[in-house]
């Protein structure tokens, strides 16, 4: 028998839910049935009861992330998430069997060296929640001191998607390569400070992100920025 190995999850449950203000709780109902309570200084007061993205820790007693519900945004890059460290390094996602939603298709993923960027609301009742999003971390030696993307089909349209939403133009801008481009990739796109558009689909996944003409970002916005 060969040997397995399973992930041990250090998070809790998380997902699509309703957020209750009960009397000395916020109780958290998420869509599959699970419910947790925590106490009320684990939500933010600025954000009405109602339909949310949440998450909480494997301990059940904390929330470890609020997004918005399913709709389109105006966002801002906000950063390449840290994941507890001092600089941002990427992660690996783990390969193995993976089935489509509609469960028409079926195929085993190798293992990918991935990164997680948040993406923080700028207008509207959801403003300043973030949304996270996963790119692949496909940049490679050009050779002249510069990053060059290289990766599969699928890689390559995420990542170059992101960069036209946020305004980076890759026929003219580059990136240092370094053993480690994150640092840099965060500081050139937080300078950017570029307004962008996201659906979120039903189970918070990012379905589409998209630039916004000039001529179409509103006036309130315009005048934000995220903080760094």
């Amino acid at each position: 028998m060969p040997l397995q190995s399973n992930i041990k999850r250090n998070y809790g449950p998380s997902g699509p839910a309703n957020v209750r203000m009960l009397k000395g709780i916020v109780r958290i109902e998420f869509q599959d049935g699970d419910q947790v309570d925590v106490t009320p200084d684990q939500w933010n007061s600025k954000y009405p009861a109602g339909k949310y993205f949440v998450g909480c820790n494997r301990e059940r007693n904390k929330i470890t992330f609020i997004s918005p519900p399913p709709g389109s945004y105006i966002v801002k890059f906000g950063e390449v998430k840290h994941a507890d460290k001092e600089l941002p390094i990427p992660y690996i996602e783990r390969g193995g069997p993976r089935e489509s939603r509609d469960g028409k298709s079926k195929w085993f993923a190798d293992d990918e060296p991935r990164f997680r960027v948040s993406m923080v609301v700028v207008d509207g009742p959801c403003d300043g929640l973030e949304i996270t999003y996963w790119l692949p971390y496909i940049f490679t030696n050009a050779g002249n001191g510069e990053c060059v993307l290289e990766g599969r089909k699928n890689q390559l349209k995420r990542m170059e998607e992101f960069l036209r939403a946020v305004g980076f133009d890759t026929l003219n801008d580059s990136i240092p390569y370094s053993d480690n481009v994150l640092p840099a990739f965060n500081n050139i796109i937080q300078k950017r400070n570029e307004m962008f558009s996201v659906t979120l689909g039903d189970k918070g996944y990012v379905d589409s992100i998209v630039r916004i003409p000039a001529s179409l970002l509103p006036k309130k916005s315009a005048k934000k920025s995220v903080k760094k």
